[in-house]
């Protein structure tokens, strides 16, 4: 814990059943996004290897909640600033746990890893990418990212059905 602000905050009692619930909706959201993406690129044609690669992008695009504290992901109001940064660390944090392997993720995979959460008008996180910086890969993981989040029920809200979370 780096940031003052975020030493500074209590953490909450250990709720062990709220952080397997949180690891749950972890890898059903992830499964949930590699088997559309999976289905999606095989429908338009794309190639093998770009189905696996994106696949596993999918699978593993948010490994780097595991390394976000958990009394941050049992949390169940309103997140502080230094919460906030700290989640929105977990592109960069999962892309560098996984970079000892470097040579044996592709490149799609890392890049869905790392940039799942940059948006077209540059406003998303870690880098700040925009437009033509996000490749199209991306952007596609970052809408079933987005959809599948909304589909999960959260402490703070209940899950959007899916014709709202699509509007």
């Amino acid at each position: 814990l780096h940031d003052t602000e975020l030493m500074q905050t209590a953490p909450n009692p250990h709720c062990r059943e709220c952080y397997d619930t949180f690891l749950d909706s972890l890898v059903d959201k992830s499964l949930d996004m590699a088997v559309i993406l999976g289905w999606h690129l095989r429908t338009t044609g794309s190639d093998e290897n770009v189905v696996r690669a994106v696949c596993l992008g999918a699978l593993l695009h948010d490994v780097g909640l595991l390394l976000v504290p958990e009394f941050i992901l049992e949390k169940t109001s309103q997140l502080t600033n230094a919460e906030r940064r700290e989640i929105n660390r977990h592109p960069y944090l999962g892309s560098r746990a996984l970079s000892p392997l470097k040579g044996e993720i592709p490149k799609l995979s890392r890049d869905i890893i790392l940039l799942h959460h940059e948006r077209d008008d540059g406003k998303g996180y870690p880098l700040r990418r925009s437009g033509k910086g996000i490749p199209d890969h991306v952007q596609l993981a970052h809408i079933l990212a987005d959809y599948t989040a909304l589909m999960c029920q959260r402490p703070y809200r209940k899950a959007y059905s899916p014709h709202h979370a699509i509007r």
